[in-house]
């Protein structure tokens, strides 16, 4: 008697291809092989692609925290060494931080934190044009 091969034992285990009423055989069989061969694969890159959004979000947040940075530490500046003469200066500083800003390509989930921190900007800014630098870092510290 001849031994049997593993593709005859296979089948004897198995049956037939669940595929194969829809397919021809090889290619039933074919998909029935890089089911089980890709299905690690796709266990390890589902939670990979899950997580591309979130690293986006993460991403913009950062770079908004850091222009939120600049500004707590302009205001703080703007406390300790004012100078009316710089105004133009000052303003300048601002818009420049507000045009870093608006190129941010920000997400729908981040838009709040976008625009609080546009308003912040805009704030300071009303501030230094009606000349109540004072209050800047009052209400801040707070």
């Amino acid at each position: 008697e001849f031994p049997e091969s593993p593709i005859a034992q296979q089948f004897h285990q198995r049956g037939l291809p669940v595929l194969m009423d829809f397919l021809p055989f090889w290619v039933a069989e074919f998909v029935h092989r890089m089911f089980f061969t890709l299905l690690p694969f796709f266990a390890i890159a589902y939670p990979i692609i899950l997580s591309l959004p979130s690293y986006r979000l993460r991403r913009v947040q950062s770079k908004l925290n850091r222009i939120y940075g600049e500004l707590k530490f302009f205001e703080n500046d703007l406390l300790v060494s004012y100078d009316p003469k710089k105004l133009p200066e000052y303003l300048e500083t601002l818009a420049g931080m507000e045009r870093r800003a608006l190129a941010l390509k920000v997400p729908k989930r981040a838009s709040s934190d976008f625009y609080t921190l546009r308003s912040s900007i805009d704030y300071v800014r009303n501030a230094l044009n009606r000349g109540d630098h004072q209050i800047l870092g009052r209400e801040s510290a707070i």
